[in-house]
This record gives C-alpha cells, sequence and structure tokens, in this order.
C-alpha cells in the first residue's frame, strides 16, 4: 500500500462486466435472475476505456466478466479485439454454451488470449447439476474437443484454453480423476477455487453453501494433497502449490482467515454494467455501499488515484472476508 501522497502502480487487472445475464441456472450464484439494467454501458463506451488503459497500464490483463459475456458476441469481439489493438492480454471466463460454429472460427482468430471454462466435474450429471441444465456437460465437452482440435490444427492461434473447476462436496474425492481427464483432452491448464458463498445470493439463507461445502477437512485435506502430487508429476494443474495449500486452512473456516489473503485493492478495478468502479467484488459491503465513482464522470486512472480509493485500499487492507480466497482476490504469494 502506498504512503502519504505517493501514487499507487497502476492496476495489472481491469475487469469489465459484459453482461449480468446468463443462460445458465447455477446453484452457486443467482446472477442469473437479475436483468441487463436500463443504464448499461454501451459498447462504445465499454471500448473507449482500453486506449489510455494501455497507455497507462501496458500489457495489463482484461477479464470480460458476466454474467455469461458470449450473451452479448458483438460486444465481446469488440473487446476483445480492441485489446489485442492495445497490446492488452485479455481473459474470458465462460459457461461455453453458447458457442456456434461461426463463434468458434472467431475465439481462435480474434478472441481473447485465455478463455476459462467452467467444468465443475467429469461425470455429465453432476455438473449438469450444479449448473441448473440438463446438457450442459456434452456442450461443453463438444466446444473443448472442437476448439482444442481446430487451435492445434491450426498453430496460428495464440488462444490458451484452461478449466476452472469450484472443490464442494459432490467432487472432492474425484480431483484427481478430473485432472487426468482433461490432461486426456489437452487442454492447457486447470484451475480449483474452493466453494464461496452463493454469489449475489438471491434468499437470506445461504442453502447451497450450507448444504455443499466440502464437511470433512481430513477430505479436502486428502484430495489437495493428490492433487499437489499430481502438479509435481507434470499435470497442468495452474493453481499454485501455495494456494492449494491456503484452500485446507479455508476448508477448515471459511468465515474466517488468521492472515490477511486478499490482494485485490492494490492490482484489480471492476467496472460493473453502469459504469460503477470497484477495487473488489464486494467492496460495496466494506464502504458502507459506495463506489470510487463512475467512469461516466471521471476516468480509471483518476478513480484510482482518487482519496476515495486510496480511502478504500486503507479499509480493504485489513479485511479478513472470505472472499480474499477466489482466484481474482487472493494475494498473489501467499506466506
Amino acid at each position: 500500500m502506498s504512503d502519504g501522497n505517493e501514487l499507487p502502480p497502476p492496476p495489472r487487472n481491469l475487469f469489465i462486466e459484459v453482461t449480468t445475464e446468463c443462460n445458465l441456472r447455477c446453484r452457486q450464484c443467482h446472477m442469473w435472475r437479475s436483468q441487463e439494467p436500463s443504464t448499461s454501458l454501451s459498447t462504445r463506451e465499454k471500448t473507449a476505456l482500453l486506449p489510455p488503459f494501455a497507455a497507462w497500464s501496458p500489457q495489463a490483463l482484461v477479464v470480460l466478466t458476466g454474467g455469461e459475456p458470449l450473451l452479448k458476441q458483438e460486444e465481446f469481439f469488440s473487446l476483445t479485439r480492441t485489446c489485442r489493438q492495445n497490446a492488452l492480454r485479455v481473459s474470458v471466463n465462460t459457461n461455453a454454451t453458447l458457442v456456434q460454429e461461426d463463434t468458434l472460427e472467431r475465439l481462435l482468430t480474434e478472441g481473447p488470449h485465455y478463455l476459462v471454462v467452467s467444468l465443475d466435474s467429469h461425470r455429465p450429471a453432476l455438473h449438469d447439476w450444479v449448473r441448473g441444465r440438463p446438457g450442459t456437460y456434452a456442450r461443453v465437452l463438444s466446444l473443448l474437443q472442437r476448439l482444442l482440435h481446430r487451435r492445434n490444427a491450426s498453430r496460428s492461434s495464440d488462444l490458451s484454453i484452461l478449466v476452472n473447476t469450484i472443490i464442494f462436496e459432490g467432487n472432492v474425492e474425484e480431483l484427481d480423476a478430473h485432472v487426468t481427464f482433461l490432461r486426456g483432452l489437452g487442454v492447457d491448464g486447470v484451475s480449483f477455487q474452493m466453494l464461496a458463498r452463493t454469489f449475489m445470493r438471491a434468499s437470506r439463507e445461504d442453502v447451497f453453501f450450507a448444504r455443499h461445502f466440502p464437511r470433512e477437512v481430513s477430505r479436502v485435506e486428502a484430495a489437495i494433497e493428490r492433487l499437489l502430487k499430481l502438479k509435481a508429476r507434470g499435470a497442468p494443474i495452474v493453481t499454485t502449490e501455495n494456494d492449494l495449500r491456503w484452500m485446507k486452512l479455508y476448508a477448515r473456516d471459511p468465515d474466517f482467515l488468521g492472515e490477511q489473503v486478499c490482494g485485490s485493492a492494490e492490482r484489480n478495478m471492476m467496472v460493473d454494467q453502469q459504469g460503477n468502479v470497484q477495487l473488489c467484488f464486494f467492496m460495496r459491503e466494506l464502504l458502507d455501499g459506495r463506489v470510487i465513482g463512475n467512469v461516466r464522470e471521471k476516468s480509471l486512472r483518476t478513480l484510482w488515484e482518487s482519496d476515495l480509493a486510496r480511502h478504500a485500499r486503507g479499509v480493504m487492507e485489513g479485511c479478513r472476508k472470505n472472499c480474499g480466497m477466489l482466484n481474482c482476490h487472493r494475494k498473489q504469494e501467499l506466506s
């Protein structure tokens, strides 16, 4: 954290919300219940953020988020093209169910550098159950197979194809088999994150988290040890050894972490559909509902260097909420 009037280094990650809507009904996320706000930023407003951001933070990473970003394909590809034109790396998380043949080709030629596909199990029934739609697994597998085949055949695309998996009660015993399956497919990497509180929960009680967070710490610890052994033997697990070991502590008590593990305020900016800017996805909870500003009124750099942002970093420096263990929030190096 910067002292006094010293300006903080520019953020290395810019998250841009493409849409709040989603075509699935994931049990660990209620964002699909939301509707696109009438005051959403236009595609032009979003793409206009990128050239000045690239000049301020060269070769930074832009992450396109949702909802499901591919629900708005033209905006999605407008953003990926603009990122590439400005030497920004770009990543997207997708449920991979909306990719038609023409979209497949565009992903290879004008899409992101990193396509992160959600797949929570190599068992079709379990993944479909988590994602709330039958046939989801079949679509994901088809996309991975076709995209990997074309990417490998062309040898001209720089697209990296990764899978992200949530660890919960239903799959904790099968993680090593899951990695072996994905390694056989030829994906470039597999990342893991522990089940977090239900995102944008629609009810007062967090029923899914309460019922499906792994119940026995010893089972999580054993599963993590198996992943560490696979990683040591060359399996494409991109989650770091340190992060995997930290998941054991999180499994023991997801509501309190003795050490501050969140580094989001030092490296991330999040721009939502209405142009509001936060330094983590849950900053409003810490700042009495406030954000650090809106991109329709001030530039990203002005907001990042503002007194309110400095205040937010001071508050977040002591934050020990369990969301600090999310991949996007967690410190890059944990002790």
